[in-house]
C-alpha cells in the first residue's frame, strides 16, 4: 500500500470514530439529561359550541379520558374540555382550540423531545408522558385517540360518542362504552401489540366485530356470537341498532365484559388469558353535571383560537 493510501485510510478512521464519539456524546446528553418533569392544566369553555371533535396525540405515554378529571368537584357544565398533563421539561406540547360551525374542535398531545444535535433525529428517545382529558357529556363528541407507545383508559360511559378512533401501536387499551349516536360502523379501536379491553355497562347497545391476530377473543356472559359480530341484549331489543364498532388487535387478547350498574373505569389488570374477567362490584351513581376545576394554566404553546 502506498503513503498516499495509507495516509487516506488513516484519516477516513479518524473521520469516522470522531463522528461516533461526538454522536455517542451528544445523544448520551441527550438521553440521561436529568430533566424534572412538568406538571400543567389547560381548559377550554364550551361557549356556544353544540358538539366537539378531540383528538389527543401521543408519542409516549399514557392517556386517561373521561366526563370529568380526576378528583375534580362536580358542578355546572360550562367547559367543553379540561386537561392535566405531566410531561418532561423539553417536551413539546400541542394544545389548540378552534370553534368552526359550533363545533369546538380541540387538539392536544405531546412529541420527542428534539436531540441536541439535528443528524441525531433517528435516535429520538421521548420522555414519557401522561395525560388526565375531561370531556363535557352534554354534547356529542368526536374523540379520536393516537399513541406510538403507551397505554390508553378512556370511560366513555358518561358521554356521547358520535366516532371513536383509538390506535395504539405498542401498548393496551382499557375502555368502558357508552351511550352512542353513531350507527354507522366508523368507530375503530386498533392495537398492534398488547391487549384490548372491552366493558360494556346495562343498556348500552353494541356490536363489536373483533379481528384478533396472534391473540383471542375472550367473551363473558352477556354477549351473543353471530359468525361475524358480538352483541348484547340491549342491541337486540334496541332493534339490532346502536354502537358499531370494529376491534383489531395484532399481538394480544381482546376481552370482553359485561357490567351491571358499574359506571366506574375497570382494574387495570385483565387476568391472565383463558380467564374469566370478573365483574367489579356495581358503583353508585355518578351526581349530574360536570366541571374540570383547574388550576391556573401555566404557559404553553397553543394555537388558534
Amino acid at each position: 500500500m502506498s503513503v498516499v493510501a495509507r495516509l487516506f485510510t488513516g484519516c477516513l478512521v479518524l473521520v469516522v470514530l470522531a463522528v461516533f464519539a461526538v454522536g455517542a456524546t451528544g445523544y448520551g446528553v441527550y438521553r440521561f439529561s436529568d430533566t424534572k418533569p412538568v406538571l400543567g392544566a389547560w381548559s377550554q369553555p364550551l361557549g356556544s359550541a353544540r358538539a366537539l371533535t378531540a383528538g389527543i396525540d401521543v408519542d409516549n405515554g399514557d392517556v386517561t379520558v373521561a366526563d370529568a378529571l380526576p378528583a375534580a368537584p362536580v358542578t355546572a357544565a360550562d367547559t367543553a374540555i379540561a386537561a392535566e398533563y405531566v410531561a418532561g421539561a423539553n417536551t413539546p406540547l400541542t394544545l389548540s382550540w378552534q370553534s368552526v360551525d359550533a363545533t369546538g374542535v380541540a387538539s392536544l398531545g405531546s412529541a420527542p423531545a428534539d436531540p441536541p444535535l439535528a443528524f441525531l433525529h433517528w435516535l429520538q428517545s421521548p420522555e414519557r408522558a401522561t395525560w388526565d382529558v375531561g370531556l363535557n357529556p352534554t354534547v356529542p363528541v368526536d374523540l379520536t385517540v393516537d399513541i406510538a407507545l403507551g397505554s390508553a383508559r378512556l370511560d366513555l360511559s358518561g358521554l356521547t360518542i358520535s366516532r371513536l378512533g383509538l390506535n395504539i401501536a405498542v401498548g393496551g387499551a382499557e375502555v368502558v362504552l357508552g351511550p352512542a349516536t353513531s350507527t354507522d360502523g366508523s368507530s375503530r379501536i386498533r392495537v398492534g401489540v398488547g391487549d384490548v379491553r372491552l366493558d360494556v355497562p346495562d343498556g348500552v347497545p353494541v356490536s363489536i366485530r373483533v379481528t384478533a391476530g396472534a391473540g383471542g377473543v375472550q367473551a363473558g356472559p352477556g354477549f351473543s356470537y353471530d359468525g361475524m359480530s358480538y352483541t348484547n341484549a340491549a342491541w337486540s331489543s334496541n332493534g339490532n341498532a346502536g354502537l358499531e364498532l370494529v376491534v383489531e388487535a395484532g399481538t394480544g387478547n381482546v376481552i370482553l365484559t359485561a357490567l351491571t350498574g358499574v359506571t366506574d373505569p375497570v382494574p387495570s389488570d385483565p387476568g391472565p388469558t383463558g380467564t374469566p374477567v370478573p365483574s367489579p362490584a356495581p358503583a353508585s351513581p355518578a351526581p349530574a353535571g360536570w366541571v374540570p376545576a383547574l388550576p391556573p394554566v401555566p404557559a404553553a404553546r397553543e394555537v388558534g383560537r
